[in-house]
């Protein structure tokens, strides 16, 4: 049975917002509000002054949405109002290790690996059950030489016998890049699940431990979402 994302993104999306219901319900637009003209405050004062980095010119505004009768509104912080560093990915990395490890059951062995840059970047895509990283460009077409199973090298003539060519139907890829045949890694978060999925694929294949692709998939997601 191919595992799902989709299915399992919507239950995750359920349970925020039955949980974003009850935040609401116990505290009052009054508590929220003194919340915001705390934090407004501390962002105008003189003493909390803006980072040299951030330029205020940068902010553009939208003259299309009436933000008049909304009395609370928040941000997304990811490429928005937060700065990640670079020692991010190597935490993530690192506590979704050792969750595989202590609650999924995977070889210790893997506690020695370490996250290494380079390894992976954002919009990839997955071939979910064959377990090949890739790269599609605007029309759907793999780039050949891009290919990769862990950290081996898939040969064009292999990819092109796989999917009968290089061009992928948009049922196969899906809408976003989320079908229960492909998967696009969006995010900056990807990139620590990009090189531990890569890690423990060729921790297996250089063991010669039978394993499918697609349950590594799962198993490496639940542990970002679960340590994340």
């Amino acid at each position: 049975m191919l595992f799902h994302r989709s299915q399992y993104v919507q239950g995750i999306s359920k349970i925020f917002i039955q949980q974003r219901r009850i935040y609401t319900e116990t505290y009052q637009l009054e508590e929220l509000q003194r919340l915001y003209d705390l934090l407004k405050h501390e962002s105008l004062s003189k003493t909390h002054s803006l980072s040299k980095k951030m330029d205020p010119n940068g902010i553009f505004s939208n003259n299309e949405l009436n933000l008049q009768k909304i009395q609370v509104y928040g941000f997304d912080f990811d490429y928005t109002l937060a700065r990640y560093k670079s020692s991010l990915h190597s935490l993530i990395y690192d506590h979704a290790k050792e969750f595989l490890v202590k609650n999924l059951k995977y070889p210790d062995d893997l506690m020695n690996f370490c996250f290494r840059p380079g390894m992976g970047a954002r919009g990839l895509h997955l071939d979910i059950k064959r377990g090949w990283l890739m790269k599609l460009d605007s029309y759907h077409n793999i780039q050949l030489g891009t290919v990769y199973r862990g950290m081996n090298a898939i040969s064009a003539e292999e990819v092109i016998a796989a999917h009968n060519g290089t061009k992928l139907s948009i049922d196969i890829v899906g809408y976003l890049g989320k079908t229960t045949n492909m998967f696009q890694f969006v995010d900056i978060f990807s990139i620590p699940e990009i090189t531990l999925l890569r890690d423990v694929t060729q921790y297996f294949i250089d063991n010669n431990i039978p394993f499918g692709s697609e349950y590594v998939f799962y198993d490496v997601t639940v542990c970002l979402i679960n340590k994340n």
